[in-house]
């Protein structure tokens, strides 16, 4: 009694043993996401310089699927092959600067390529140009002067 003091044996409550593994899981999982996170940010970042390296080749592998895809003649192939070339290679030294200009030469690029086609073909090129334009060019700003998106007139 005197002088020797009895100490309670301290032990952990079960809620505060779930309580400690729960935060360890928590802390574990937390770790993992932000590894996970920074780890797709620079994959996705090495794709998109892989692609930018790539980028004079396209023609080269659209083309022949294009054409494939549409059908196209003997005689359409040269005519497509030349306006796609030529405003590829204006979109691809704009594609940096302005986004509007990009769908301006996209979708002055499609009325070029849309003159050469059938109906049939035309009906489907449109259909490929609405998507691409939709999905692969760089949106335009909003409340840009001159922003209007054509591509749907087309």
């Amino acid at each position: 009694m005197f002088g020797k003091h009895q100490r309670e044996k301290h032990t952990r409550g079960p809620f505060m043993r779930l309580m400690v593994k729960l935060t360890v899981m928590l802390l574990i999982f937390g770790a993992g996401g932000v590894t996970g996170m920074f780890y797709g940010l620079n994959l996705a970042f090495s794709k998109m310089r892989e692609h930018g390296v790539h980028m004079a080749e396209l023609p080269d592998t659209v083309i022949p699927r294009l054409a494939d895809q549409l059908e196209l003649t003997d005689e359409q192939l040269p005519k497509f092959d030349e306006v796609f070339r030529r405003h590829h290679a204006e979109i691809t030294r704009t594609v940096g600067g302005n986004a509007v200009r990009v769908h301006q030469l996209f979708y002055e690029m499609g009325k070029e390529i849309i003159a050469l086609l059938d109906e049939e073909q035309a009906a489907e090129f449109r259909e490929i140009h609405r998507k691409l334009c939709s999905v692969f060019l760089p949106p335009i700003p909003l409340g840009t002067e001159g922003g209007e998106h054509h591509c749907p007139e087309l």
